[in-house]
């Protein structure tokens, strides 16, 4: 027993650390600017020794989403070998190091001695490494709206277009924003009184980071997160009373919660302003006023402006779906997950312009992977969503499980407009969280 105990102890500690290491390497990869991916391979066998330990000690790979994982993988390596040929250079890709990462996680956290522990201090260091990425791109950011010769560094941040740009682009960065939000309210629910201030701070950093980059999509996530919370925790005070017109009590539930959602998303107008006028003070201060009409040009971007973006993507969205359907061996196994291939074609007699990506998660994954990828991914997400469904409606589990659930949807809808959360690539920021949150809610289903 003895022994039982230390081992459970060493794995919870191999664990923490684990974690660790790739918050460090995500938080701060962009601001790097290297993408270097020899930090992907030092930490791809790691997190296969934890996906591996986790489905041995715990026989999940009697499971159906580990077969599918597994079926997944398999698939995109037949897909690379039609592609691109046979080559042991998949196994040293970007994308094969960071599903072992991924996988690593999803796997290690459904056998864990003590998952909350595990996702409590998860919070902790994902919350601290991305709000020190953040003051770095805003730092930056600031710094090169005040300079005389304005550099474009894009990791590193910068304003570009009105929109704060970091991560080498605006929607990663508001994507990254996003999801440090979505983990720093969870450390909120769950933390002691003496850090709910850092947690509280760090959500108003992303907030205003998120606010700056202008990021619709990120902030339709943001807005669900707040409006579908809210509803299931007015309903569960609505359900302990046995009221008469309990139909009638739900409508007006629905509508405070979408009132809610409304008042989140205009909330994130409010960031542009106040930095506005917070860089206008500084520049009259220490004498730069030639930099106030770079800094009153700061967007202000509203999800009803109509500036071409839905229907910029939507062409994507077209042309990705011709591509995909050009021959029998696109349409079942893509172009594979290491093509670097771009969506092309995009505007009738512009060949020039190209999307390095289709701008949605599920034809992303159709062009990479094919059908037979897709079809295997959309059974895991299925069973992600039963689970997760089930969670949210338990009068059993704890909100903090339910505000998880509610997270991992959001990360799903913002794959709507971006390649969310499987991309192996800065958009790792919401996958590490996600496959945290996936595993841990098939863990609780399944005890």
């Amino acid at each position: 027993m003895i022994t039982a105990m230390r081992n459970t102890g060493l794995l919870q500690r191999v664990v923490v650390v684990f974690i660790s290491v790739i918050v460090l390497i995500y938080s701060f990869e962009g601001i790097w600017g290297t993408r270097d991916v020899r930090l992907y391979l030092y930490m791809a066998p790691i997190g296969a020794i934890l996906m591996i330990t986790g489905v041995v000690l715990k026989r999940l790979y009697q499971n159906l989403d580990t077969c599918l994982i597994v079926l997944f993988l398999a698939l995109s390596w037949i897909s690379t070998i039609f592609s691109l040929g046979l080559s042991a250079d998949f196994f040293t890709s970007r994308f094969f190091c960071a599903f072992m990462i991924f996988l690593g996680l999803y796997f290690i956290i459904q056998i864990v001695p003590d998952p909350i522990k595990i996702f409590k201090y998860f919070s902790e260091i994902y919350t601290l490494g991305m709000s020190l990425m953040c003051l770095y791109v805003l730092a930056h950011a600031s710094c090169f709206l005040l300079s005389e010769e304005p550099w474009v560094d894009l990791a590193k941040g910068c304003i570009k277009n009105g929109r704060l740009c970091g991560l080498n682009n605006a929607n990663s960065m508001g994507i990254a924003s996003a999801s440090m939000i979505i983990v720093a309210i969870y450390g909120l629910l769950v933390s002691e009184k003496k850090i709910r201030c850092f947690y509280v701070l760090a959500s108003f950093l992303g907030w205003f980071c998120l606010g700056l980059t202008g990021c619709r999509t990120g902030t339709i996530g943001i807005c669900f997160v707040a409006g579908i919370y809210s509803f299931v925790l007015l309903y569960k005070k609505l359900d302990r009373i046995r009221i008469r017109y309990r139909w009638g009590r739900i409508l007006a539930l629905m509508l405070l919660s979408i009132t809610i959602m409304v008042v989140v998303l205009k909330s994130f107008l409010l960031p542009t302003y106040i930095y506005r006028i917070v860089m206008i003070a500084i520049a009259r201060i220490t004498g730069r006023c030639w930099a106030i009409p770079a800094i009153s040009g700061l967007a202000v971007r509203k999800i009803v402006d109509d500036d071409g973006t839905l229907s910029d993507r939507t062409l994507i969205w077209s042309s990705c779906i011709r591509q995909c359907t050009r021959t029998l061996r696109r349409f079942l196994l893509g172009i594979s997950p290491l093509s670097r291939e771009s969506v092309c074609n995009i505007y009738n007699g512009r060949h020039d312009i190209k999307a390095p990506h289709a701008h949605n998660m599920y034809l992303e994954l159709f062009r990479k992977h094919g059908l037979l990828g897709f079809a295997t991914w959309m059974m895991l997400i299925a069973s992600w969503c039963i689970a997760g469904i089930r969670t949210l409606f338990s009068k059993n589990e704890r909100e903090s499980l339910k505000y998880l659930c509610i997270g991992a949807a959001a990360i799903l809808l913002m794959g709507m407009a971006e390649p969310v959360p499987f991309f192996p690539s800065l958009w790792c920021y919401s996958g590490i969280p996600f496959f945290m949150i996936c595993g841990y809610c098939i863990r609780v289903r399944r005890s």
